[in-house]
């Protein structure tokens, strides 16, 4: 999420690696001990949010209510969407869908049903 700083989420790993490091060392009285490194394998920093106040995130609120009957609050997610590359180029953009949170896990689905009513919604974004 934009609130996080990676360079400081990985300070603190590098921190607390050398804190049990130290812990054992002393545990085990200075003996010789398995080394704790940290290598980042893939970094994605996450692009700056989109305004709430947007017209995009305006619209989008409006066309769930009418359609679905729902109330959106803006929100972030701890993954990387299509709509970051829109948003470092400094396009507002915004992501939405019904699930029923089996996303990355054994047995993922999608009901053909939320396709067809999200993109329902999608569509009323043209025309408001």
């Amino acid at each position: 999420l934009p609130e996080y700083d990676l360079d400081e989420i990985l300070s603190d790993v590098e921190r607390l690696s050398n804190e049990v490091k130290e812990k054992y060392r002393k545990e085990l009285d200075g003996r010789t001990l398995p080394e704790i490194s940290v290598e980042v394998l893939q970094r994605g920093d996450a692009a700056p949010p989109t305004n709430p106040k947007s017209e995009i995130v305006t619209l989008l609120k409006e066309a769930l209510k009418k359609l679905r009957g729902k109330e959106a609050i803006a929100g972030g997610i701890g993954g990387g969407t299509f709509a970051a590359h829109f948003r470092r180029l400094g396009i507002p953009a915004v992501v939405w869908a019904t699930l029923d949170e089996t996303a990355h896990q054994p047995n993922e689905y999608a009901k053909i049903d939320n396709m067809v009513e999200d993109a329902k919604v999608m569509a009323a974004l043209a025309l408001l």
